[in-house]
């Protein structure tokens, strides 16, 4: 009976790698030319203080898939100069990698001019991060990296000419919880280190 359950873990396991990397295998799938129009979206290596200079360059390739997922399939707005690996400044863990990414999101000024910054940030939250995290979770090789410890979204968005965002800093595991259904977005949020556009920690009221 153990060699059969052994045997039924390999099977599971096996199953659940492949879909894995057919996951990360979509992500790659772009042409040379795509490749061209999408890079000017990753960040300028020669900008890193830390070994991101070193996994920019490894994992190339999945920065543009990512951004190419996000532009194409999902019709994000993504900034210039903004795919690639971060640090938490105020902890200054340089050792502690997130991989990151700033989107502009689509407002309709007229609607939302009385809006405060706590209601946009959590409809931005609820609105768009899912699709945000399924893309960028789907580069598991890069999740692999010991130094490389979750993802950073950043949300931008301008009323009246004021600009304004809101960052989430998310750990990789509470990303797999929530795509295993163990979390709710609104749990995943509430576990995350989220920064306002001073860069000053906030809490959200969900």
């Amino acid at each position: 009976m153990l060699l059969n359950l052994l045997a039924g873990l390999l099977i599971v396991s096996s199953v659940q790698c492949a879909a894995t990397s057919e996951r990360e295998k979509s992500i790659l799938a772009f042409s040379k030319s795509e490749a061209a129009r999408f890079q000017e979206f990753l960040i300028d290596p020669k900008q890193y203080t830390t070994n991101g200079a070193v996994y920019h360059d490894r994992y190339w390739n999945h920065l543009v898939g990512v951004a190419r997922a996000l532009a194409t399939d999902y019709k994000f707005s993504i900034a210039k100069n903004s795919i690639g690996f971060y640090f938490d400044k105020k902890l200054n863990l340089r050792d502690h990698l997130y991989l990151g990414i700033d989107i502009e999101i689509p407002l309709d000024e007229s609607t939302h001019a009385g809006s405060s910054y706590q209601h946009i940030a959590v409809t931005a939250l609820e609105t768009y991060l899912k699709d945000v995290l399924a893309v960028i979770n789907s580069c598991t090789t890069i999740f692999g990296e010991s130094e490389i410890i979750g993802m950073v979204v950043g949300f931008h968005w301008k009323i009246k000419e004021q600009r304004s965002s809101i960052n989430i800093w998310i750990d990789e595991r509470d990303v797999v919880r929530y795509e295993n259904k163990q979390l709710t977005m609104k749990e995943l949020i509430s576990r995350s280190y989220i920064t306002n556009t001073e860069g000053n920690l906030i809490r959200l009221l969900l």
